[in-house]
């Protein structure tokens, strides 16, 4: 994985913004049969929300795969088995994996081919793999934009668009298996929760910024401390594979 921030100095603060996402979740649980006999694979695991609350949800037997030593260590206080791997490697046995799903993760990864490799590799012929995204739409109406302008631009050159990985799966034995997309509905409040995180960048790409436009932004938000506003447009969307079989090369 490609990381533009030093992800083992984020760890420790890490989780002020990285809460489980119930309704991806929702959407793994309404679509599979998880259970306790399923093995799940986090691809780029971080932490380890999202894959701690999938297991304490369905029971499944979760394994995480993260290239970040502090993010391990941080996952690992919660009774996860993580591992270290990355698109070049993930440290599984071929066809053992009955579910693998990445959460805003793939924006992270310098290779998109080994990483799709690597997957094919690792699950059972016919298993799904979800990623969790956003599409360039999604990007340039996110709620950061208003005060930080430059964030659609970095974030859209970071962003691989939904065509790019929609390719990449398919050149890999993967096949397109839907689309379902979350529109972010509610109003959004700056509170003294979210100008604090931003002052400590733990946010990633709050530190791709230029510094002159991150702290003319950072006076506004405190400007706005208590108001709300609606971001139109703005949302994530999971993208659904299945593993098929890969043609020769």
């Amino acid at each position: 994985m490609r990381a533009p921030v030093n992800f083992d100095a984020l760890a420790p603060t890490y989780d002020a913004t990285r809460g489980a996402d119930q309704w991806m979740l929702d959407r793994f649980l309404a679509r599979l049969p998880l259970g306790r006999d399923t093995v799940v694979l986090e691809f780029g695991c971080g932490t380890g929300n999202q894959l701690a609350a999938l297991q304490a949800r369905c029971g499944c037997r979760g394994i995480g795969v993260d290239p970040s030593a502090g993010m391990q260590a941080v996952a690992r206080t919660k009774g996860l088995d993580v591992r270290h791997g990355d698109h070049a490697r993930i440290p599984l046995a071929d066809g053992t994996v009955d579910f693998a799903f990445a959460c805003d993760v793939v924006h992270h990864v310098a290779d998109l081919d080994a990483m799709f490799a690597q997957l094919h590799r690792v699950l059972r012929s016919g298993s799904p793999f979800a990623i969790r995204t956003r599409s360039h739409p999604q990007l340039r109406a996110a709620f950061f934009n208003r005060w930080f302008p430059s964030l659609a631009q970095i974030d859209c050159a970071r962003y691989p668009s939904l065509e790019a990985l929609r390719d990449a799966a398919s050149r890999h034995g993967f096949a397109a298996d839907g689309d379902e997309v979350m529109s972010f509905m509610q109003l959004d409040i700056v509170d003294a929760t979210l100008v604090t995180n931003i002052e400590l960048k733990n946010w990633p790409h709050l530190r791709l910024l230029p510094e002159h436009e991150y702290e003319i932004g950072l006076a506004q938000l405190r400007a706005a401390l208590g108001q709300r506003f609606d971001s139109p447009g703005a949302g994530q969307t999971l993208l659904w594979f299945k593993r098929g079989v890969k043609a020769a090369q």
